[in-house]
């Protein structure tokens, strides 16, 4: 089973946009997630930690004066190495984010990924004999962000490499470059991108918050 979800949270100034993906099968349940803000990565193992409290990403923060887990030691998940897996999980997120208007299911990442048919579930895709495949696409076609929007703007050039029909694509770039000022208020918010069609309220904490999800 994959679930995935594109995703814009508005709350107070910053909007906290990310793309997600949940990789269900014998022997694993995966939780993968690419955020706009400081493309922040997270990595959960939801078989043995369902409030996904325990981030395996090998970038993932580390307490004060510790290590995060990764480098302390759990460099596997569901018994594969955490490198390579990344590469396989990061190219699944990369179809179902933007797949559309192709003749295979953009619901079936490895079908898009293997057009002749060799790889059908993660395990398949884990094989050694794809390790040039998926470094090449990791290094390439990682998924990402290059500018985050505030105010639930959308700008589909800020979304990074994308996947067509053809294969991936290094995208395009957004439209609206934001000035290097920390005050959100001082950035630009004009733009090529979509303006989202929110009702607003404000939260107990006297921010803005929303809520909605983008499916591609």
């Amino acid at each position: 089973m994959i679930n995935t979800i594109n995703g814009n949270h508005p709350k107070g100034k910053f909007v906290n946009s990310y793309k997600s993906l949940r990789l269900v099968g014998k022997g694993y349940d995966i939780s993968y997630t690419v955020h706009c803000h400081k493309n922040a990565h997270e990595l959960y193992n939801l078989a043995n930690d369902r409030v996904q409290m325990k981030n395996l990403h090998p970038n993932a923060p580390a307490p004060l004066n510790g290590k995060n887990a990764f480098d302390s030691g759990e460099t596997t998940l569901a018994g594969f190495p955490i490198p390579k897996l990344l590469k396989r999980i990061d190219a699944a997120l990369l179809v179902l984010k933007s797949c559309k208007g192709t003749a295979i299911p953009c619901y079936k990442p490895w079908a898009q990924l293997h057009q002749i048919g060799q790889v059908n579930s993660l395990h398949d895709a884990m094989a050694d004999q794809w390790d040039e495949k998926y470094d090449k696409m990791y290094e390439e076609y990682k998924v990402g962000f290059t500018k985050c929007f505030k105010n639930g703007k959308v700008d589909i050039g800020a979304e990074g490499p994308q996947w067509t029909a053809d294969g991936p694509s290094a995208g395009s770039n957004a439209m609206v470059l934001f000035s290097n000022s920390t005050d959100p208020d001082q950035w630009s918010t004009s733009s090529n991108g979509t303006d989202v069609d929110e009702s607003w309220f404000v939260g107990k904490d006297g921010e803005e918050e929303g809520l909605w999800d983008d499916w591609e």
